[in-house]
């Protein structure tokens, strides 16, 4: 990931650039595929984290109506000592899968993030060997043309 690029990116989808800003980081940007490669790396990010706002959302607002009827007086006075132990027990549980869907999302998005890691160390690593064999070939190539100079 190189940062020199994330700013614009950032800009670019959430939608903080001016039509002149998004034609000049399309002209500029758009043919090089290592920003192509972070863009579609951050808007992936984006939207786990959007996703995972959703869901913190819905657990907050299940909460609060969860809440509300306890606190409600009247209901509060009906139920017996057993029901409202058994609630406890039912938001615990609750709260315990929310937590146990939190951890696996969490490890989801780690874990793709290092095979996106680990593609991209895969693809330097290439780049840099096949330029370090054309750099050698060249290297010899030069070498066999002094040895040719030298021998005439």
């Amino acid at each position: 990931m190189n940062i020199k690029y994330q700013d614009d990116i950032d800009k670019l989808l959430l939608n903080r650039m001016s039509t002149i800003e998004r034609l000049w980081f399309n002209i500029i940007y758009g043919w090089r595929s290592e920003v192509k490669e972070q863009l579609s790396f951050t808007k992936e990010a984006m939207r786990a984290i959007q996703s995972r706002q959703q869901k913190v959302d819905l657990i907050r607002e299940w909460k609060k109506m969860e809440t509300e009827e306890i606190t409600d007086f009247a209901a509060a006075a009906e139920c017996t000592s057993i029901q409202r132990i058994q609630n406890e027990i039912d938001s615990l549980e609750a709260e315990m899968r929310h937590g146990e869907m939190d951890y696996l999302e969490q490890k989801e998005s780690l874990t793709n993030q290092i095979r996106d890691l680990k593609e991209q160390i895969e693809n330097i690593s290439y780049k840099y060997k096949q330029q370090r064999s054309q750099i050698l070939k060249r290297i010899q190539e030069l070498k066999d043309e002094l040895s040719r100079i030298g021998s005439k």
